[in-house]
């Protein structure tokens, strides 16, 4: 593709040879000439100056006055970049098909255009049209999936869950076992709590390899729609996680806990049961947040606090040692 076609396909004004040949796309580090890189961080200035990429993607107010270098201009490099990696590197066409070695019950309702691969089996479930459902799937009766959805290998999908349009659920994730709830005899023996609910994945929800997401008791465990969850996160049963939140792998959500709209969980967080957090609230890798807060703030440590208020404790007990230091000197001198 030609560097005035890429630009034109992103709707960008460009400088440089437009005849340049862009076959991939490529970092600042590892680009060649036929490749397409991009430009946000001013501390890559020296990556900038020396790449060899055929073009790079850049706001005008980024890039240097007085290096002549092939640029696409964009006031968000990063999303016209991540639209130059889809034109270059377009999704590929999956042909329709159910293998005959998948297992459907007769009941089951497939919509049109659906590709179904071998050793999949579904229940007594729906599913709905241009979906993909990759091989080793297990879909429960009275599953309920939308359209255009793409299901990787060997995920489980218990009974009674609903998922959205555009759903994408990656390989070993879990939907819909059963919540960790147990009453407590007076012999000090666990009895088992009949998980009756299920789950909700409304639409445009990115589920990572290996996550867990547990059934209610009785209602529903919710991920709203545009929420993406990363590799190894355990979401309890009974949780409600609002609209475009993000949670980072191996973070942990504790059962009947309700989190807003928007909200960022860091890496191996760990979020309390039965506390709500607001709006916009961001919390910082490795936090453990035992209490409800409001909308709008940032939280950080263990046990997690607004986050200036965790680091003015870290650069005071930096300071620690060497005040107990000067008491103990001081201390030796006196006696």
């Amino acid at each position: 593709m030609k560097l005035k076609e890429l630009a034109e396909k992103l709707g960008l004004k460009f400088r440089g040879d437009p005849e340049t040949e862009i076959e991939r796309v490529a970092s600042l580090e590892s680009a060649d000439k036929k490749c397409v890189s991009f430009f946000t961080n001013p501390r890559l200035l020296k990556k900038l100056l020396t790449t060899k990429a055929g073009a790079v993607i850049i706001s005008e107010k980024d890039c240097p006055k007085d290096v002549d270098f092939a640029a696409i201009f964009s006031e968000d490099p990063a999303e016209s970049f991540r639209q130059a990696m889809i034109i270059l590197n377009p999704p590929k066409k999956t042909e329709p098909t159910i293998s005959e070695l998948a297992f459907i019950a007769d009941e089951a309702e497939i919509g049109k255009d659906v590709r179904i691969e071998p050793f999949v089996v579904i229940g007594k479930s729906k599913i709905g049209d241009r979906c993909v459902i990759h091989a080793g799937v297990v879909i429960g009766d009275g599953v309920e999936i939308g359209h255009d959805c793409e299901i990787y290998p060997n995920v489980v999908i218990y009974d009674g869950v609903t998922i959205g349009n555009r759903v994408i659920i990656h390989a070993g994730a879990v939907i819909g076992s059963d919540g960790f709830g147990y009453t407590r005899d007076k012999n000090g023996r666990f009895n088992k709590i009949p998980q009756l609910g299920s789950v909700i994945i409304e639409d445009d929800v990115e589920i990572g390899a290996n996550t867990t997401i547990d059934r209610a008791t009785l209602d529903n465990t919710i991920i709203g729609a545009g929420t993406k969850i990363d590799n190894l996160v355990q979401i309890g049963h009974n949780v409600i996680i609002g609209k475009h939140c993000s949670i980072s792998g191996q973070a942990g959500i504790a059962g009947s806990t309700k989190i807003g709209d928007r909200v960022m969980i860091g890496g191996q967080a760990g979020i309390s049961d039965h506390i709500e957090l607001g709006d916009d609230v961001t919390i910082y890798a490795q936090s453990g947040v035992d209490k409800s807060f409001p909308s709008g703030i940032t939280l950080f440590g263990s046990p997690a606090r607004r986050a200036r208020e965790t680091l003015k404790q870290l650069a005071a007990l930096k300071k620690l040692p060497e005040i107990i230091d000067k008491l103990t000197k001081k201390q030796n001198k006196s006696s």
